[in-house]
């Protein structure tokens, strides 16, 4: 049995941001179909975006797709970078995470 008793906190904020980001585009791009929906079965489209009527829908699509992974990805990237730091700090006083590795025969590609 191995501890695993430190990360590597930007490799782990790196990893967090990217998949936190990834997930912001999914949520964002289904997020802009249920609110493009809405306004449209609404009829209120045109007076939802009196004000932004030369971008009309697109400036939703543009807020949830560009926005939304940005966002994901910033909180993403912090909060791997804090756990990662607390997780580095509590192994050492309570032990890390006890895991049993095996080796396996080597693989050919």
């Amino acid at each position: 049995m191995m501890s695993l008793w430190r990360f590597g906190i930007l490799s782990v904020a790196n990893i967090a941001g990217i998949l936190s980001a990834i997930t912001g585009l999914i949520f964002g791009f289904f997020y802009a179909i249920f609110l493009t929906l809405i306004f449209a079965v609404s009829g209120e489209m045109d007076y939802a975006f009196s004000d932004f009527a030369p971008w009309g829908i697109g400036l939703i699509w543009v807020v949830c797709i560009i926005v939304f992974p940005l966002v994901y990805g910033i909180f993403g990237f912090l909060s791997g970078l804090i756990g990662a730091a607390l997780y580095n700090v509590f192994a050492k006083w309570i032990g890390g995470i006890k895991v049993e590795l095996k080796a396996d025969a080597e693989i050919e590609f």
